[in-house]
Formats: structure tokens, C-alpha cells, sequence
């Protein structure tokens, strides 16, 4: 974990560690699907980030043709999910030099490797270290623009 630098960004990594702390399994949205509640036109809106803009106006040829600004409502039941953790690792006793303090670092469980560790586990993770930006009020605090996790694979 000491040996993950500025210039691993990007790059596959691989980690020994101890499960510190998992997360419960949320649902990730993943492809958003909505329906105008005026011309029934059905709109996909594919999301990439945590964070995403809903659609609010109908963007059919029906509704531009009838000039009515057509409302979209989210449809729950066919929009695409995907499990979603995050797990914190800690480096082994056995790696951290003599009084330092063990190095944490966040890793991201989507699809089908959430729930295979549990606190306590000393698991080997593979994955792509990338970097996160910051938001909210967090943005505002930070001397730093961004944070960095292990995409698990």
C-alpha cells in the first residue's frame, strides 16, 4: 500500500490489507429511464458519476410539434441498478514500518464482487486507483480538488 504514488492514477494496482469497514450494499443507478406524462415518449439517460442532472422536459418531435412541455417522471421499475459498497482497507502489521501509523485506503465494489469480505478479512484487492472529486460542502473545505480510491475488480 506504501508503494501506491501519484504516478499509479489511472493504473492497475493490487493490495494486501485488512477489512477495516464495509459499507452496506446500496443500489447504483446506472441507466436512468423516463416516461412524458403528456405523449408517453420514453426517454434513457445513462449515468457514469455518483452524482447526476434528472431530465425534466420531453424532448420528442410530438410534444415540440404540439408546443407542450411534456414533464418526465422517473420510472423506478425499468431504469437499470447495480449493487454498489464501499470497503476500507488498512495495511497488515507486518508491513508498517516501526512507529508509523498503518495507511487506509477506500475501495469501490460494483456488480458481482460486493458482499465477498466482511470487517476482519485480510483480503487481496485488484483493481484501478483513481482519483474521486470532492463534493458538496466537502468541496468547499478541502485543501485538496480530490480523493482516491481502488475500483475493485
Amino acid at each position: 500500500m506504501r508503494e501506491i504514488k501519484s504516478s499509479s492514477v489511472g493504473g492497475m494496482v493490487s493490495v494486501k490489507g485488512i477489512v477495516t469497514r464495509c459499507s452496506d450494499v446500496k443500489p447504483c443507478i446506472q441507466v436512468a429511464v423516463y416516461a412524458c406524462d403528456a405523449c408517453g415518449f420514453e426517454v434513457y439517460q445513462v449515468i457514469n458519476g455518483k452524482q447526476f442532472t434528472p431530465k425534466i422536459e420531453c424532448p420528442s418531435q410530438k410534444c415540440i410539434k404540439n408546443q407542450v412541455k411534456g414533464q418526465l417522471v422517473l420510472q423506478i421499475k425499468q431504469s437499470k441498478f447495480i449493487s454498489f459498497q464501499e470497503v476500507k482497507i488498512q495495511e497488515p502489521s507486518d508491513q508498517v514500518p516501526i512507529g508509523h501509523v498503518p495507511r487506509q485506503i477506500k475501495v469501490i465494489a460494483r456488480g458481482p464482487v460486493t458482499r465477498q469480505c466482511s470487517p476482519g478479512d485480510i483480503v487481496q484487492i485488484t483493481g484501478v486507483y483513481m482519483p474521486s472529486p470532492f463534493t458538496g460542502f466537502q468541496a468547499l473545505t478541502a485543501g485538496l480538488t480530490h480523493d482516491t480510491h481502488i475500483e475493485a475488480y
